[in-house]
């Protein structure tokens, strides 16, 4: 085929037809310029179309997109016979409209080819690329500018990871808290204590806090110079419950003074050397639970946080790191829960006790005034035996 000035004009004719309908989106001229078997690869993963109908689909789809806003500037194009086609090759620049401004978006490459129908020329086949922005001048593979994306790529994954690692701790710490909270709502006498430092201790394993020895309330009486110590040995996976005379031992004495000064008081103390073997001395001295495991290892590391008139604390043979202590912190936070319970407890046993003190006074007051003479007080004597053993008194007899 030789290429004319007519037949150049009339696929010139037909090549502008094309870009002014798919730049209009003007459905029907676009569709009469196509093959039936139009195929295309242009500029996006789904501008791929083996006929016409997928291509006029796909242009009607992104019409709010395309119509009006783009326009082909500096464009350069060479017609030219191969066999009975027609090749049309064009370079030139794509501009889109960005809030009303016309700004450069990329060079654009396009290359068609048309063949003569019954109906007049068709696109049958086309090709739309922008130069790779990856690579430089000289450059066919952008290899340096790969090379960076990956870092910054792998630099994302690993942000990204540490992100989802850090969520993940997140709601496992919160679990174990919500677990806590639990035992604690459940509480219903002073010695549900040690559920909840079993419940606390189990929840510091599952958060990988290694070489536990136990965890431990403390509830202070500061009149009497003593205090409950509820405790849960995790390793021996026994409960202990022991009152302690906090004058005896220097180290009781500080721990109860830290406890009651303020309720954001910490007490850290590290058990090593002669320290230590005093620590045990005074230990089976006050005949506290053995820990055969305290006699072998080198040190120990005492922690507790103040709840104001008493404290939680977790006893460790190695050294906890801070991490691990902000998270045991955040346990001593969802304690208050369990020790306000504890006071309520203890409250409602108070005035329980003294109710039922006040009803047995009442019942001995009664048969008293029902006197007639002394030879009643034989049953009076008897009801006096019988309330006292009722308030858990141990006697074996009650005499006037």
């Amino acid at each position: 085929m030789k290429l004319t000035k007519k037949l150049e004009a009339e696929v010139k004719q037909a090549y502008e037809a094309f870009w002014k309908s798919l730049l209009n989106v003007d459905l029907k001229t676009f569709n009469s310029l196509l093959d039936d078997d139009f195929r295309q690869i242009g500029t996006t993963e789904a501008e791929v179309f083996f006929n016409k109908k997928a291509a006029a689909k796909s242009l009607k789809a992104t019409e709010e997109q395309i119509k009006g806003n783009i326009e082909l500037r500096n464009r350069i194009i060479k017609i030219e016979p191969l066999d009975n086609l027609i090749l049309i090759t064009e370079q030139c620049d794509a501009y889109v409209k960005i809030d009303e401004l016309w700004t450069f978006y990329a060079k654009g490459r396009v290359s068609s080819l048309l063949q003569k129908k019954e109906y007049g020329w068709k696109f049958i086949q086309q090709h739309i690329s922008f130069p790779d922005s990856k690579t430089q001048e000289g450059e066919t593979i952008g290899l340096e500018k790969i090379s960076k994306e990956n870092l910054e790529l792998r630099d994302a994954i690993k942000r990204r990871t540490v992100e989802l690692e850090n969520k993940n701790r997140e709601l496992e710490i919160e679990t174990a808290l919500e677990r806590v909270r639990g035992v604690a709502m459940g509480m219903s006498k002073p010695d549900d204590m040690l559920d909840v430092c079993h419940i606390i201790s189990d929840q510091l394993k599952l958060l990988q806090i290694q070489d536990i020895r136990n965890v431990q309330t403390i509830i202070i009486n500061e009149s009497k110079f003593e205090y409950i110590n509820y405790q849960y040995f995790t390793r021996y996976d026994k409960n202990s419950i022991e009152q302690i005379d906090y004058r005896l031992h220097p180290v009781e004495l500080a721990l109860a003074q830290k406890m009651l000064s303020s309720p954001d008081a910490v007490y850290s103390k590290i058990f090593k050397g002669k320290d230590l073997q005093v620590w045990r001395d005074h230990r089976r001295a006050t005949h506290q639970l053995p820990d055969p495991l305290l006699d072998e290892v080198d040190a120990a590391y005492y922690h507790f946080y103040s709840i104001g008139s008493g404290g939680l604390g977790f006893t460790a043979y190695s050294l906890i790191t801070d991490e691990q202590l902000s998270v045991f912190k955040r346990f001593r936070n969802v304690f208050e829960l369990a020790y306000r319970r504890y006071r309520d407890i203890e409250q409602a046993i108070a005035q329980a006790k003294e109710a039922r003190i006040e009803l047995a006074l009442e019942r001995v007051r009664a048969r008293a005034m029902a006197m007639q003479n002394s030879n009643e007080l034989a049953e009076l004597v008897t009801v006096v035996f019988k309330e006292l053993t009722q308030l858990d008194f141990n006697i074996t007899s009650s005499i006037i």
